[in-house]
């Protein structure tokens, strides 16, 4: 079964940058996509938010 289409906001505040990064994600992708895609668990990642856009 394929996963629906969904549109997500991430904002990444990452160590090494005084402001957070603002991109979007389109597609057949789940929150844990998501985080895999930006690397947010990685340790140079402060922290992190992601919203589901709905259309």
């Amino acid at each position: 079964m394929s996963k629906p289409y969904r549109k997500w906001k991430v904002t990444i505040k990452e160590v090494a940058r005084e402001l957070p990064i603002h991109t979007e994600m389109h597609g057949p992708y789940d929150l844990d996509d998501v985080r895999e895609h930006f690397g947010l668990e990685a340790p140079d990642v402060e922290w992190y938010n992601i919203e589901e856009k709905k259309s």
